[in-house]
């Protein structure tokens, strides 16, 4: 390419979260490959300057905030069958993006997880600029109607009707959002998908079946995540070295598809073996965890380290090398930070046999795979690695080469270049020589709401707005007008304030 590209990479948050991370780690791939990459979010935590946070709770803002969340929590939280408890979101708030420096002067857009922050209107604003818009997807959200992992569910492959995660689908809502998806999006977006797995789902969807559909993992700083010595690492941690140590790291044990009751139930299985248990009587084994802390993890009869939430990738890189072992039993997963990460410092990996994990865990070789969902199948597994040394040896150094030549930041940073490269010459060509970015707060516009999307939620405008009665009470041009008026024929006048004209409109 002739000069360096302006990339916007848009997600919710900098460095919170899995997503975010991978997103965040995109950014810093680009910028070492010389590229002029600047990350917009809603939450900063980093102190990158090239990561602009933008303003977006004052005051009208604030308020509109509290009533999406009322809703949503009505509409969906507390509308949840037992099906699955992960995320399920509905596409609002939203904040229009398309007039920010950083994004006009863009040549290529790359959207990654970027749920309360951007809704479906508003990401159709960043197709309007008519620039390459690549979707990086950490879930499944992107093409269903509202589930961020969908239990096994294939609705997003027609119109998510009669979702079986909601009590009541009555109001046809995930339907509606799908249907909005395809109605701004079109077969307009370019996908991105970290896993074979995602992508699948993805190219057989109602959303995304005619776009183009490209497989790039996620890359992280290999040189932040290495290898450090076994004994040595262990004794970092007040382990000695000749004790066997497993590691299981979550961000929330809570969530089934995290698996926790699975990782239970395999290590009962390895409890009864009589060497096995002679290990533990004997503190020669032990399990650490990261992540939420978990009363519950007393469960499994083993020794357990729980160091907590780590902010620092040195800090983590450490606990990966002091590990014999991770285990990973989750039972749906896109391609988890935290076997890219663990291979990166030596450390093999049993997981089950789902989602994007086959990917990367080469049963044999990098790790064991159990069939989803075998308990019995992964405590086997478990003993083989407590009882072999030898083929953990073996394994680490396999895991560490796959690392080096898959998931460096540069390997992922030119597959996209080479990705934003074939976009671009199918466009009109190139933006402005320089990325304009030299504010570093924004207030951008709240998006509309689609007319769609009216009816349902005038329906909770009273109850929300007495709710939040003293921050709406004498607003007169407030946002949330904007949500229940859409579609109405109602005009507003001077000197009414929002109670009364919701009043008027319901």
């Amino acid at each position: 390419m002739e000069r360096p590209l302006n990339i916007c990479l848009i997600s919710t948050n900098d460095i919170a979260g899995g997503a975010a991370k991978a997103a965040y780690r995109l950014h810093k791939g680009l910028m070492l490959r010389g590229h002029n990459s600047v990350m917009l979010v809603r939450n900063k935590r980093s102190a990158d300057e090239n990561v602009l946070a933008l303003s977006i709770l004052r005051g009208q803002e604030q308020a509109e905030e509290e009533i999406f969340s009322a809703i949503r929590n009505e509409l969906i939280n507390q509308n949840r069958t037992g099906i699955s408890d992960t995320v399920f979101s509905l596409p609002y708030p939203g904040y229009d993006l398309s007039n920010i420096d950083s994004v006009r002067s863009a040549d290529v857009i790359n959207v990654h997880w970027v749920n309360y922050f951007q809704s479906v209107e508003s990401i159709a604003s960043l197709l309007s600029l008519h620039k390459p818009v690549v979707w990086t997807l950490h879930d499944q959200w992107a093409f269903t109607g509202g589930c961020h992992y969908s239990a096994g569910c294939e609705k997003y492959t027609q119109w998510c009707e009669q979702c079986p995660q909601l009590l009541d689908d009555s109001d046809r809502l995930p339907e509606l959002v799908l249907k909005n998806k395809l109605k701004y999006f079109g077969d307009s977006m370019v996908v991105v998908s970290p896993s074979n797995w995602l992508a699948g789902c993805a190219r057989k969807s109602t959303l995304f079946k005619n776009s183009r559909v490209e497989v790039i993992p996620n890359g992280l700083d290999i040189d932040t995540f290495k290898p450090t010595a076994k004994a040595q690492a262990k004794r970092s941690l007040n382990i000695n070295s000749d004790t066997t140590t497993i590691l299981f790291g979550a961000v929330s044990y809570a969530k089934k598809r995290k698996g926790f009751q699975q990782l239970c139930e395999a290590f009962d299985f390895c409890n009864k073996s009589e060497k096995f248990a002679e290990l533990i009587q004997n503190g020669k084994i032990r399990v650490i965890t990261f992540g939420t802390t978990n009363p519950l993890m007393k469960q499994i009869g083993i020794p357990v380290a729980s160091l907590g939430y780590i902010d620092s990738d040195e800090k983590l890189a450490l606990i990966y090398s002091a590990a014999d072992f991770l285990i990973l039993p989750s039972l749906e997963e896109n391609l988890p930070n935290i076997i890219t990460e663990s291979f990166c410092c030596g450390t093999p990996v049993i997981a089950f046999k789902t989602g994007g994990i086959p990917d990367v865990v080469k049963h044999g070789q990098t790790g064991y795979l159990a069939a989803a969902f075998d308990t019995n199948e992964m405590g086997k597994y478990i003993l083989d690695l407590v009882f072999s040394p030898e083929i953990r040896k073996r394994m680490s150094s396999l895991v560490r080469q796959q690392a080096e030549n898959h998931f460096s930041l540069q390997v992922q940073a030119d597959r996209y270049l080479q990705l934003f490269g074939d976009l671009l010459r199918d466009s009109a060509g190139l933006g402005s020589d320089s990325l304009l970015s030299e504010q570093k707060e924004y207030s951008p516009l709240l998006s509309s709401v689609d007319p769609a999307f009216f009816t349902i939620y005038r329906r909770f405008a009273r109850e929300v707005v007495d709710r939040n009665s003293q921050a709406l009470g004498s607003v007169d041009n407030s946002p949330f007008l904007r949500i229940i008026s859409i579609g109405s024929k109602v005009v507003r006048k001077a000197g009414k304030s929002a109670k009364q004209l919701i009043k008027h409109i319901l």
